[in-house]
């Protein structure tokens, strides 16, 4: 069986000019540099919300049962009013069902405003279809638990 040598696979997508779109291919919502320090400072912040019981002394409630390839989702309410998320203070925080936390949700309403931008993203939605919520914009970010889909990926489907 023959295999194609990885230097001759890189000489030829430098010579072609597809490099961009091979390291998008390779790595699905990869952030930059300066999302990354944002990122580091996120984990910073959530930290503390590995206990489950330091996101309820914050505000955070359980409001969902447990969402297959998302988690629990703990709310801080007063933060969900806030119409400009800031990506420090994310509204949601989400759990595996050991109750370890796997990342965070930003949950923005949707008042007929353009979508948010966070970490570079745009901001999923607006949302219109759920049942249970409001109209809305959502945006997870998978911090906590290696997502094969990307951070940024709406589902994880390491969340178990």
């Amino acid at each position: 069986m023959k295999t194609l040598n990885i230097y001759k696979v890189l000489a030829l997508v430098a010579i072609l000019g597809i490099a961009p779109i091979a390291s998008v291919m390779a790595a699905p919502n990869a952030p930059g540099s300066d999302v990354n320090k944002l990122l580091a400072q996120l984990r910073q912040v959530t930290d503390k919300y590995h206990d489950v019981a330091a996101a309820e002394a914050d505000g955070y409630i359980q409001a969902s049962p447990f969402v297959p390839n998302m988690g629990y989702h703990y709310v801080d309410y007063a933060l969900v009013s806030n119409q400009t998320p800031d990506p420090l203070k994310p509204q949601i925080i989400l759990y595996d069902s050991k109750k370890h936390m796997v990342g965070v949700e930003y949950f923005v309403l949707y008042t007929g405003q353009p979508a948010p931008v966070l970490f570079g993203q745009t901001m999923n939605g607006p949302d219109l279809t759920e049942p249970d919520l409001p109209p809305h914009y959502d945006f997870h970010v998978y911090l906590w638990k290696g997502n094969p889909d990307g951070i940024f990926a709406d589902y994880n489907p390491n969340v178990k």
